[in-house]
């Protein structure tokens, strides 16, 4: 990459994109330092999230996917120099956010590249604990079906054997 280095200096420099596999709902977000500026901090959401990045670094976290404003702020300051800027982080996507141009000269701005497609499978699925799924074992209505069913069962057989046994009477 073509970029001013820390003194305005045109130079080239080489940041190698990091796809490895993104944790299940989160974004990767990385920052690549290529302006003219002091070693700063990025901010989300007025937090520093990216500490004392200098010129010709970048740095990279992962964090749940979601909207975010952020910003660049002279490293130790919540003062921006740059932003904010709303920064939409999908899951599964990774954003790289370059800091461009020249603090000096006041033309600071910020170009995005994004990776789709580095999310990984979840672990598993959440299920709750509230005991929707019932207690284990066998339900005590099925019990009590089953008794009766027994019950007129044993009825009927001792019902049938009498009538066998007992003499008709003819009329």
């Amino acid at each position: 990459m073509a970029y001013l280095d820390g003194n305005g200096e045109p130079t080239l420099g080489v940041f190698a994109n990091d796809t490895s596999l993104i944790p299940a709902g989160d974004a990767r977000l990385t920052v690549r330092h290529a302006a003219a500026a002091p070693i700063v901090d990025i901010l989300v959401d007025g937090e520093p999230a990216l500490v004392a990045l200098s010129n010709g670094e970048e740095q990279a976290t992962d964090i749940e996917e979601g909207t975010y404003s952020t910003s660049v702020a002279p490293a130790g300051s919540t003062s921006p120099i740059l932003g904010p800027a709303e920064l939409t982080l999908a899951a599964g996507t990774s954003s790289i956010v370059y800091a461009v141009g020249s603090a000096d000269d006041e033309s600071l701005e910020l170009l995005v590249q994004s990776i789709d497609g580095l999310a990984a499978p979840p672990s598993g699925i959440p299920a709750g604990t509230s005991g929707l799924l019932g207690a284990t074992g066998f339900p005590a209505w099925a019990t009590a079906s089953l008794v009766i069913s027994a019950m007129v069962a044993l009825i009927s057989i001792v019902a049938l054997r009498r009538a066998r046994t007992t003499p008709h009477e003819s009329a």
